[in-house]
């Protein structure tokens, strides 16, 4: 993501999920003209230029997006996205990309040719690595794929799946087998 081309004051994103993370880690980016005109109104101990100092009465934040900080990072969360970005940029994003999309027509096609109709975007470069697939029980579905070793989720009148790089063409094959008769 190029937040300066996008010209964006902050942006948030999440790692878990398509940034190979678990959950309790979040970024934001801030434009630098704006840190020092922010005065977050909860903070953080990391947050606080002395932290050490332990001061209830006096916070002096940060120069820089520090100031922004909350509590202790979660460590452990941390390491684990660290290690799901280096993945990332191993591969490469372009490349994650394309084989995302490609797994994520083959499913589409292949549910389609099973007489399901993927609630997704019409035109293929509007697309995500989402696909839903309709069902009158999805939380049945997804607990029998579940089971199966197949990991979707239920959004309502629908079975969420993901497929992402790591995935192959046989897991769409296999989940479909189980979704339809």
């Amino acid at each position: 993501m190029d937040v300066r081309a996008l010209d964006v004051d902050f942006y948030c994103s999440g790692g878990l999920k398509w940034l190979l993370g678990g959950t309790g880690v979040a970024f934001m980016y801030a434009r630098p003209e704006l840190l020092p005109t922010l005065r977050p109104r909860a903070s953080g101990w990391f947050a606080h230029r002395e932290q050490f100092r332990f001061d209830p009465w006096t916070l002096e934040l940060h120069d820089d997006a520090r100031r922004l900080e909350a509590g202790t990072p979660p460590l452990m969360p941390v390491y684990a996205q660290l290690g799901g970005l280096e993945i990332i940029e191993e591969i490469g994003v372009p490349a994650i990309r394309r084989e995302t999309m490609a797994l994520t027509e083959d499913l589409i096609e292949g549910a389609r040719e099973r007489g399901l109709r993927p609630k997704v975007a019409r035109d293929a470069a509007e697309r995500s690595g989402i696909v839903m697939l309709p069902h009158a029980e999805p939380h049945a579905v997804v607990k029998r794929l579940s089971d199966a070793g197949i990991i979707t989720d239920a959004r309502p009148g629908y079975v969420r799946v993901s497929p992402y790089f790591y995935n192959v063409p046989d897991d769409h094959r296999a989940l479909l087998e189980l979704l339809t008769p």
